[in-house]
């Protein structure tokens, strides 16, 4: 029997094989749950990853589950084996994907936001920040006055600034 007639040929049995990968299904589908609504971190280049991750998972899984759960009923357009086959080579593929994701980009996106957390600590000293002597008197030793230091945001950050002065 070729591979083509042995995937299309109606089998209404439910071995060991399809056992496995029904329960496979199921740990997919739940796996793809955690991994859409329930995780939680602190990493947020992580949890959005893993959020995409899951929302496939979880999609891929309950498609996986239907089948198998079709293929249990013995209706008559689900009782082949491609079916689930189909949903196996869909998710390997999604796990190549996600093999490939996770060894470039996602470091290439860890490494981007570390590199933009460490920039703003880089630029300036505590001290040089916003601070100038005030000319008070010619005399005396210099003070030092906090300057609000411009921003693009408008009219909202100086009223804030004009408040702040107020205090």
């Amino acid at each position: 029997m070729n591979p083509i007639e042995y995937l299309t040929t109606a089998d209404p049995l439910f071995g060991w094989v399809e056992w496995i990968l029904f329960i496979a299904q199921i740990v997919l589908l739940l796996v793809g749950a955690y991994f859409a609504f329930l995780y939680r971190d602190s990493n947020a280049i992580k949890v959005a990853a893993l959020k995409r991750f899951g929302y496939v998972t979880l999609v891929l899984g309950a498609l996986g589950t239907l089948l198998g759960a079709l293929k249990l009923t013995v209706l008559p357009p689900f009782d082949s084996r491609l079916w689930l086959a189909l949903i196996v080579l869909f998710e390997l593929a999604f796990a190549v994907y996600a093999l490939i994701y996770s060894r470039t980009t996602y470091p290439e996106q860890v490494a981007a936001a570390a590199a933009a957390q460490r920039r703003p600590a880089a630029k300036g000293s505590a001290g040089a920040q916003g601070r100038r002597p005030s000319p008070a008197s010619p005399n005396a030793a210099p003070k030092l006055v906090d300057v609000p230091m411009p921003t693009a945001g408008g009219r909202r950050d100086s009223r804030r600034d004009r408040k702040r002065k107020k205090r």
